[in-house]
This record gives C-alpha cells, sequence and structure tokens, in this order.
C-alpha cells in the first residue's frame, strides 16, 4: 500500500508525516504538485492526502482530474482551512474533505476507515526532493 502526502508548508508536512509514517504503508511525502505527479506516474498509489490550496494561487484540481483518469480507484483526502462551498473542486474528485485545523487522532481514524486495520509501525518515508 502506498499513500502521498501532498503539503507545501514545511512545519505542517513534517507533523502530517509523523501522522502517517505510523501505518505499515509506503509514506511518499511531496512539496509540489509536480512532485506528486511524479509519484503517481510510478506508483499505484492508494491514498492520497492533499493541500487544497499551495501557495502563488495554485491548487490541486487539475492533478485530481488527472489521478481519476489514471488510478481512479486512489482514494483522496482534501485538506483546507476554507470552507467547501467556496472550493472550486468536483466533489466527484474526493472522497473526504478534511476542515484546518484537524487533529492527528482524526487523520489516522480516517485513514483506518478506509485502509483498514494497520499496525502502526512505520515502514518507508521518502521525502521531497530539495
Amino acid at each position: 500500500m502506498a499513500i502521498v502526502l501532498l503539503e507545501d508548508e514545511p512545519m505542517l508536512r513534517r507533523a502530517l508525516t509523523r501522522a502517517l509514517g505510523c501505518f505499515d504503508v509506503t509514506l511518499l511525502v511531496a512539496d509540489t504538485l509536480h512532485h506528486a505527479a511524479e509519484y503517481f506516474e510510478h506508483t499505484r498509489v492508494d491514498l492520497l492526502v492533499t493541500d487544497y490550496s499551495l501557495g502563488e494561487g495554485r491548487n490541486v484540481v487539475q492533478l485530481l482530474g488527472e489521478l481519476r483518469e489514471s488510478q481512479p480507484e486512489c482514494v483522496v483526502f482534501l485538506m483546507t482551512g476554507h470552507a467547501p462551498e467556496t472550493l472550486e473542486v468536483a466533489a466527484s474528485l474526493y472522497h473526504e474533505f478534511i476542515q484546518k485545523p484537524f487533529t492527528i487522532k482524526a487523520l489516522r481514524e480516517l485513514v483506518r476507515a478506509y485502509l483498514g486495520p494497520q499496525e502502526l509501525k512505520p515502514r518507508a518515508v521518502t521525502q521531497p526532493k530539495p
């Protein structure tokens, strides 16, 4: 199993990496849309946990559309501090909307609900390229 975490804010990315790193899965961490897209080209991904807004006016909508075509079985958790009705993204492109702020416990419970029971031990974490 593989999870891609896409978050551009370094402090939050580190916290989420720790939170998701406890599952017995391969965790691939990206800080840009381009980096996340590279993972999807070479890896079957079971879950994408992504921020909606990725700085400089960019958002994840195009990547989600491409992902629906290339890996339609991939579950998508969309995180944002914005209200859902203000987002320009079709609900069909994601499975769960996660309103920031949220707790690590809530995120882990949501991951367990989709991936099934997992032993809590890290496997492999791939960090963003410098």
